[in-house]
């Protein structure tokens, strides 16, 4: 249950914005004033202090960076599902991450102004999320799924790639996805199941589909275990929400549904919190500020998320080692996960629309497209990079060139530029790296697999099927091409 937020005091803001090698020390900078800390006594003592007045301390470097800077033995990183959430310091405080969106204290400092000036504290991005969520209730919100099985249905994004290399293309983004998807949809206030075995608005299935072979794109992701997905063809029994299987309807395929979960009473529970706080503040930040912004308003969706993987590692001081500590699979929001859910769903149905509209799609992922349309695309898509070649590898892999690769203008470009799922620090890593990653794995969701038959994929990777007796004695046949069967009991 989630009720209307008043706005709350502001907590002060401190950052670490530089680190020296070899144990040489830190720079932290916020409201706190300038800290130049060059020894671990002096580190101690000022993290701490910041502690006890009750500052939320941001890194803008990243754990080895950290580690390498002061004593890694006092250092913890925590990762919930392979992307860091946090650090812990000597046992006691907390430092959040802030490397991948910006170095400079002046650049994103609009955005925690604009966190202040609206009463929202600051924190980790997907708390801060919540609160602006929060802010924008006119009264008592609640999500229920009274079967809690919602997370039967949750897939990843849409990640496919197509190898090759090619001329003159452009990498097509969709803007605010996840946020503006939310917005432009009516979410379920409670789902329960019903005895109509039939596609509803909004909730989820247990379904047996047969998808078509032969299209340009497959319209679903289909499992191939706990940590495999593909989006191929022929028959599969699964899990998946309505939004997923009225497009098996759409390119042809057919549908049996063997359990169906309605939703019931759906409202557009997240429009003011993107028309009213979010858009307004996109618009007035700007480079990193809106960066931050960006992180924030991203990461609302996930927090319906279920489970995952919580992992913490720890150092050595003398080899400098990383030590997995724990692995803890948590169960998370059981009765609230199908909002996570048809959010994905969603998404994955404005890029399935864009896919059999663009030229040559040769890659997606989660919400971009690289194809040959040079102009914006509309409806929220826009030509982000122009490509003069462009090197697809696999899923999160692929090496391009601008324009002004290898032309000699002011400012000059250090390209190629890479894309890569596992990030490198150099031109030599990411060659090698490219040459090596056949399927990345995304933590949360595990690795795409190449279209295929589905009974095929499914015997190669050990896949079980869920289990139900009506999924064995289907007559396909009795039919048509693009039906689903119905029943009332």
């Amino acid at each position: 249950m989630y009720s209307p937020l008043e706005p709350k005091p502001w907590k002060p803001v401190q950052f670490i914005c530089t680190t020296y090698p070899n144990g040489e020390g830190i720079v932290t900078n916020g409201e706190a004033g300038y800290h130049d800390l060059d020894s671990l006594a002096e580190i101690i003592g000022h993290l701490f202090d910041l502690k006890d007045k009750g500052f939320v301390i941001y890194s803008m470097y990243g754990g080895s960076l950290l580690v390498d800077a002061t004593a890694s033995k006092l250092w913890e990183i925590h990762y919930w599902n392979g992307r860091v959430s946090h650090y812990i310091f000597a046992g006691k405080i907390t430092i959040y991450p802030m490397s991948g969106i910006s170095q400079n204290v002046e650049s994103v400092w609009p955005f925690f102004t604009w966190l202040r000036e609206n009463g929202i504290q600051a924190g980790s991005f997907t708390s801060m999320a919540a609160r602006t969520w929060q802010l924008s209730l006119n009264g008592t919100v609640s999500f229920f799924d009274e079967a809690g099985q919602g997370r039967n249905a949750l897939y990843g994004s849409r990640k496919e790639a197509i190898r090759g290399k090619y001329r003159w293309m452009y990498y097509q983004d969709l803007r605010a996805a996840f946020p503006s998807t939310m917005a432009n949809n009516s979410f379920p206030r409670r789902v329960k199941e019903t005895n109509r075995l039939q596609i509803h608005e909004s909730g989820y299935a247990l379904a047996t589909v047969n998808i078509p072979s032969g299209l340009d794109w497959n319209p679903i992701p289909c499992r191939l275990g706990k940590r495999a997905v593909t989006y191929g063809f022929g028959q599969q029994t699964d899990w998946w929400t309505f939004e997923d299987l009225r497009h098996v309807l759409d390119f042809g395929g057919q549908v049996v549904i063997h359990r169906a979960f309605k939703g019931y009473n759906p409202q557009p529970i997240f429009r003011d919190w993107y028309d009213y706080i979010i858009t307004p503040a996109r618009m007035s930040l700007e480079g990193d500020a809106q960066l931050a912004l960006k992180t924030l308003a991203n990461r609302l969706w996930s927090s319906f998320a279920v489970g995952g993987t919580n992992k913490v590692a720890r150092f050595e001081d003398s080899k400098r080692k990383r030590i997995v500590e724990k692995t803890t699979e948590l169960r998370g929001m059981r009765y609230e996960s199908y909002i996570a859910c048809q959010v994905l769903a969603l998404v994955r149905s404005r890029v399935l629309e864009a896919l059999y509209t663009v030229k040559d799609p040769v890659y997606v992922d989660t919400d971009a497209i690289i194809c040959s349309n040079r102009d914006d695309l509309g409806n929220g898509w826009r030509v982000k990079k122009r490509m003069a070649t462009v090197e697809v590898h696999s899923c999160q892999n692929y090496k391009w060139e601008c324009p002004r690769c290898g032309v000699y203008t002011s400012p000059l470009c250090n390209g190629p530029h890479y894309s890569l799922a596992m990030p490198a620090s150099n031109r030599f890593e990411a060659e090698i790296a490219l040459g090596h990653i056949e399927m990345p794995v995304n933590p949360l969701f595990g690795i795409t697999v190449n279209p295929d038959d589905l009974t095929t994929l499914r015997g190669k990777f050990g896949y079980k099927q869920p289990v139900h007796p009506g999924a064995d004695s289907i007559d396909w046949g009795s039919l048509r091409e693009g039906t689903q069967q119905r029943f009332t009991v």
